[in-house]
C-alpha cells in the first residue's frame, strides 16, 4: 500500500523532531533541521498518493477514507508552515502523527461515483470543507495537549515529556487561531454547499456530509 509511505515518513519526521528537542535548543532547528525536511518529503509523498487516488482523467472521486486523507493533508501542510515560522518545540510531532494516521486509508476504497468537470462551487466547497476539517482536527489535538499540560502543572508533577512542548500560552494561542480559522472557513463551506447540493443521496454526497 502506497499510503504506508507517507505514514512511515511522517512518523520518522515526528521521531526526529522529538529527538532533536530532547537534545536541546541547539539541536532543534525547525527550518533547516532534518525533521522539517523529512516532514516536507512526507507531505510530498502524501500529495502524490492522494492525487493518484482521487484523480481520474477529467474527473475525481472521493471515498470517505480519501476525504480523511485530504484532512490529514491539510493538517500536514499547516504544520509545515508552523514549523517553518514558529518555535513550537516537539508539538508538531503530534500533528504529523495525526496526518500519517489519516493518510493510511488513501485509495483503499473505490467504486464511488466520479464527479466530471467540477464547477467552481464544488471545487470551492471541497477546498473549504477540507481546510475547516483540518484546522478543527488540529484544534482537537491542541485541546488534548493543553488539558494534559494543565493537569500536570496543577498536580505539581515532574515535567517529563511536557518539557518537549512549548509554553501553555503558545499552545493556547495556536488553539484559538485554529478554532477561529476552522469555524470561519466551515461557515463559508456551508454557504457554498447551498450552491450545488440539491440531493445528497442522488449526488452521492452523504458520506462526505457525515465526515
Amino acid at each position: 500500500m502506497l499510503s504506508l509511505v507517507p505514514l512511515a515518513l511522517y512518523l520518522l519526521a515526528a521521531w526526529w523532531l522529538a529527538r532533536d528537542v530532547r537534545r536541546g535548543p541547539a539541536a532543534a532547528r525547525p527550518r533547516g533541521g532534518l525533521a522539517f525536511w523529512f516532514a516536507a518529503i512526507a507531505f510530498a509523498a502524501h500529495s502524490y498518493v492522494l492525487f493518484e487516488a482521487v484523480h481520474t482523467g477529467n474527473a475525481f472521486s472521493l471515498a470517505i477514507t480519501d476525504s480523511a486523507s485530504l484532512v490529514g493533508w491539510v493538517v500536514a501542510g499547516t504544520t509545515l508552515v508552523a514549523m517553518w515560522s514558529l518555535q513550537l518545540a516537539a508539538l508538531p510531532a503530534a500533528l504529523l502523527v495525526l496526518s500519517g494516521v489519516l493518510a493510511i486509508g488513501t485509495g483503499v476504497f473505490s467504486g464511488f461515483r466520479e464527479i466530471h468537470s467540477p464547477q467552481w462551487e464544488i471545487t470551492a466547497h471541497i477546498t473549504l470543507a477540507a481546510l475547516a476539517a483540518g484546522w478543527l482536527s488540529m484544534a482537537a489535538i491542541l485541546v488534548l495537549v493543553l488539558t494534559w499540560q494543565n493537569n500536570r502543572l496543577r498536580a505539581r508533577q515532574p515535567l517529563g515529556l511536557m518539557s518537549l512542548l512549548p509554553p501553555i500560552e503558545t499552545v493556547e494561542r495556536l488553539l484559538f487561531a485554529s478554532l477561529s480559522a476552522g469555524f470561519a472557513v466551515l461557515t463559508l463551506a456551508l454557504v457554498t454547499g447551498f450552491f450545488f447540493v440539491y440531493d445528497a443521496v442522488e449526488q452521492h454526497l452523504v458520506h462526505k456530509m457525515a465526515l
